[in-house]
């Protein structure tokens, strides 16, 4: 473990009379210049492009405000398609937010995840099939509807009905267009002030017809289940984002990362849903700041970011039945969870071991029809080694059609556990978790350990080749104990992820002082010594 020297941060006095705070590293560390669209598209200028998970989208129509939502799968020519985007952003200052509706990023080809796809009929119960009937409630527009490249205004629901059983949001798509048409129409509708009447014609929005202040900023870390800022709930998602999080929406910006991010960096594997991770996600901020950091990525292994929803239910009070919903109440969809087995993985695993069973060799990037077809074929071998008193694979014994044997199988494409056993076999093959010792589970035949979350890793991406884990730190406390300084937990969590943090040879721990109020003769100007606020770190 590198050791960095303890220094006490100097406050220089300004021009106008404010500390300066500056945390000084071992020069500028080359992860400043990685954004994931700025490096993967190749964008001129400031990149006004974020990426929002499900959860986002989720909020963006069940949270009061106007947003812009681009919307993208990365297929072929998305460069240019990025390109015109930021432009738009930039013309506007404005954020616009990019949602995949790949839920993996399409990081694996062999796994379908597309929500705006039509799924087919053995999947209906499947928890993709939860996210994409969520999606269609929320926008009042049928998922399937929804079209790849193309840019949405997005009204946020100012309120909600309830009829006791199900709650009713009123966010609306308030318009949509291809990415390269009509994007001033849309930007007029999301961002419109209350009435076109003053304006003349809808249809020929002018530049006076809105204002892009108007559009708001979706920030999940100010989430007041994330225990961030504004703690209190209060205007918390759509605050100044104010913390250092970096959203990693799905597993391909993860390999992204990994593979072209040139410095050292940090990565939170956690979530909002977590109470451990709501326990240390202000704390671990407040610390990354303290050091320097300006940037950790936040990954979420839930494909649906472990989004919450909302629940009616009825109450009495007072003697009168009234409705009433309860924030928050449950996970989507918890099978989304990529770090956890299901059923779906334990059938393609069955498959594969049948063939096994029967001496059939088969590739390993064997496709669901390559594996139909195998089992069919051997279907006696099968019968045979049935007939023997060993009938772990006994469904597969009545298939007498490809058709059967792929309508079995096909809930194989819906196992996302096989795309986190993808991802760590390609670049974090070292992981193995101290917190969730023993608790593995099989994927493809192979052992996985299951991911502890939260947990804070370090990587080094200088070099050839992906990124090497150099630092890792696990945790599992509650909110109460880790926000109380001096506290036992408080003091573990602090000096583990201190740990990581030195990892970081751009980065040393420079603590930024408190915020100072000031006194009421330096409020009235009576008095020349200065407050000292808070600043940004940076490195010198």
């Amino acid at each position: 473990m590198k050791k960095k020297l303890l220094t006490v941060l100097l406050a220089v006095v300004m021009v106008f009379g404010v500390f300066s705070l500056t945390a000084c590293g071992a020069g500028t560390n080359p992860d400043e210049e990685y954004n994931y669209y700025g490096t993967k598209y190749e964008l001129d200028g400031d990149v006004k492009i974020e990426a929002a998970t499900f959860q986002g989208v989720y909020k963006m129509f069940t949270t009061a405000g106007n947003f812009l939502l681009y919307v993208d799968s990365e297929s072929d020519g998305a460069a240019a398609r990025f390109q015109a985007i930021n432009k738009l952003a930039q013309e506007w200052d404005v954020t616009i937010y990019h949602f995949n509706p790949d839920l993996t990023g399409g990081y694996d080809t062999t796994v379908s995840a597309n929500i705006i796809k039509a799924l087919p009929e053995t999947v209906k119960g499947s928890n993709i099939v939860t996210v994409q009937d969520t999606l269609t409630a929320i926008s009042k527009k049928k998922a399937t509807e929804w079209t790849d490249n193309t840019l949405y205004g997005i009204s946020g629901a100012e309120s909600t009905t309830s009829d006791g059983t199900t709650v009713t949001y009123n966010g609306k798509i308030a318009g949509s267009a291809s990415y390269d048409k009509g994007a001033l129409a849309i930007a007029s509708v999301a961002l419109r002030k209350p009435s076109y009447a003053q304006y003349g014609d809808p249809k020929n929005p002018v530049p006076e017809m809105y204002n892009t202040g108007n559009i708001n900023t979706m920030n999940l870390f100010a989430d007041g289940r994330l225990h961030m800022y504004n703690d209190d709930g209060t205007d918390a998602l759509t605050a100044e984002k104010t913390d250092v999080y970096v959203t990693v929406a799905d597993y391909a910006q993860f390999a992204h990362l990994m593979d072209n991010n040139d410095g050292y960096f940090a990565v939170f594997f956690g979530g909002t849903w977590c109470p451990n991770t709501q326990a240390i996600a202000m704390l671990t901020n407040d610390l990354a700041k303290d050091y320097g950091i300006s940037k950790i990525y936040f990954f979420d292994p839930r494909l649906d970011d472990g989004t919450k929803i909302d629940a009616a239910d009825k109450t009495t009070v007072d003697g009168v039945e009234t409705n009433v919903i309860i924030e928050n109440s449950a996970y989507l969809a918890s099978n989304l969870n990529t770090r956890n087995s299901d059923i779906a993985g334990l059938m393609m695993d069955s498959a594969k071991g049948i063939l096994d069973d029967v001496k059939v060799t088969y590739a390993e990037s064997a496709t669901i029809d390559q594996l139909a077809q195998l089992i069919l074929d051997n279907k006696t071998k099968v019968a045979a080694y049935e007939e023997n008193g060993k009938k772990p694979y006994e469904a597969y014994g009545a298939f007498t059609s490809l058709d059967q044997v792929k309508e079995k199988l096909d809930g194989g494409r819906y196992n996302y556990a096989h795309v986190y056993a993808k991802f760590l076999k390609a670049y974090l093959p070292e992981y193995d978790s101290e917190w969730n010792y023993g608790v593995e589970f099989t994927i493809g035949g192979e052992k996985f350990t299951k991911m502890c979350v939260p947990n804070m890793m370090m990587f080094n991406g200088e070099g050839a080749g992906a990124a090497k884990l150099v630092g890792l730190a696990e945790a599992e406390y509650t909110y109460a104990n880790t926000s109380v300084e001096g506290n036992p937990q408080n003091v573990e969590w602090t000096n583990a992820i201190k740990a990581i943090f030195d990892e970081n040879p751009y980065a040393y721990y420079a603590p930024l002082p408190d915020e100072v109020e000031a006194t009421e003769e330096e409020s009235s100007g009576e008095s020349s010594a200065p407050s000292a606020p808070a600043a940004d770190a940076g490195g010198c």
